[in-house]
């Protein structure tokens, strides 16, 4: 029985193939959005290494973006609009780059 999907290594020395239907996913990357301190800079990110994937992304702290998932022809984008509804002063002084951590399925 062929297996697909995206293979894991447990550190017991065993391996795990994660397929969409698991309910598991795997973290994948690190991504970091400098800001430009400029209010309603939007920019789109596209991570073509997990076509047809699953990902979620976290935010663990403040950033000054806002940010939407999407699939486009089935590749995760991330669109960023930075300091949606803030003022250019505000967001240059209040907030710094947005880290999302990409988890993937």
């Amino acid at each position: 029985m062929a297996t697909y999907g995206l293979k894991t290594y447990k550190s017991d020395g065993t391996t795990v193939v994660l397929q969409n239907s698991t309910k598991s996913g795997v973290y994948g990357q690190t991504y970091t959005l400098a800001k430009s301190g400029i209010a309603g800079t939007v920019t789109t990110k596209s991570f073509p290494e997990y076509t047809g994937r699953t990902i979620r992304p976290m935010q663990l702290a403040p950033g000054a973006h806002n940010w939407v998932l999407s699939y486009v022809s089935n590749v995760p984008t991330i669109t960023f609009t930075e300091g949606a509804g803030l003022s250019n002063t505000i967001i240059a002084f209040y907030y710094g780059d947005t880290v999302l951590h990409i988890f993937v399925k």
